[in-house]
């Protein structure tokens, strides 16, 4: 049961990190190509 629990933790890590990144990733990116898009 110890094996299990490791698991589900590591997952919820990994899928925590990875929705942040995800976010912001775009979000630089977003800000620097809003100047020559909108213009």
């Amino acid at each position: 049961m110890s094996s299990i629990t490791i698991i589900p933790r590591t997952y919820s890590s990994t899928t925590s990190s990875n929705l942040p990144n995800i976010n912001i990733p775009p979000l630089r990116p977003a800000y620097l190509n809003p100047n020559p898009i909108p213009r």
